[in-house]
């Protein structure tokens, strides 16, 4: 296989940077930020949703950060259980994770997001300095919808992103 397509994808993440960047709550931590940062991710790539948990260290739990694509009324905290397990399996799976149906993936029986319409799945944790801040993922209503270019262009852009895009929980 030809990997020609990964040339693209630091010109692509550092357009996207360049456009995050110049937003006056860049790098502040917000979740007004964070909700805008997601349009524009899920706009990038044609998913139908976006999920970005913050990790608190000290408490060992997650907690809903921003979000779109989903229903009216989700992520009021306390985020229920059942949906601080989906960033917990993607840290736990070596910190990036994808499939292409998760209605026949395994990992992801008994999880949330399969009583959602999505299909096609990529999640990420979050880290800067060694520490976990939180987790990124994307989904979208159809199977095999992520190209291998847009799915380097998503793994890549978190890496590039993650010490801007959450502040650490436990600090003040």
């Amino acid at each position: 296989s030809d990997p020609s397509y990964v040339s693209d994808v630091p010109k692509r993440v550092d357009a996207f940077i360049k456009t995050v960047a110049d937003d006056p709550l860049f790098g502040k931590g917000s979740s007004e930020w964070g909700d805008w940062l997601l349009q524009l991710l899920v706009k990038q790539l044609g998913a139908d949703i976006a999920l970005l948990y913050r990790y608190n260290e000290a408490t060992r739990e997650w907690s809903f950060f921003a979000a779109t694509g989903m229903p009216p009324g989700f992520g009021k905290n306390p985020l229920p259980r059942a949906w601080q397990s989906l960033p917990t399996i993607i840290a736990q799976g070596g910190h990036d994770l994808f499939s292409e149906d998760i209605s026949k993936d395994r990992l992801f029986i008994g999880q949330m997001i399969r009583g959602t319409a999505t299909r096609t799945f990529a999640g990420t944790t979050l880290q800067a300095q060694n520490r976990c801040l939180g987790s990124l993922s994307i989904g979208f209503n159809a199977t095999n919808a992520l190209t291998e270019e847009d799915r380097a262009f998503f793994f890549s852009l978190s890496k590039s992103l993650s010490p801007f895009l959450i502040q650490p929980e436990n600090e003040s």
